[in-house]
């Protein structure tokens, strides 16, 4: 379920920066692609890494994947 909550708030976000990009009469070329997909997997990396780092010692490293 919280995926869900997660595609929609992504879409919601890049919907919002090209929108703003149109209004400002801004070109969306291969350079602002890139730099929104490498801010995008940085994003995904770091929360990824932060929940696995908070993950109780207690468990093997299995759980603390799946957690």
């Amino acid at each position: 379920m919280i995926a869900i909550y997660v595609v929609i708030c992504i879409s919601i976000i890049v919907t919002s920066l090209i929108v703003i990009m149109e209004l400002n009469s801004w070109g969306f070329g291969v350079i602002e692609a890139i730099v929104i997909i490498v801010g995008f997997s940085i994003d995904y990396v770091v929360h990824f890494e932060n929940h696995y780092a908070e993950c109780p010692f207690e468990i093997d490293t299995k759980e603390s994947v799946q957690f």
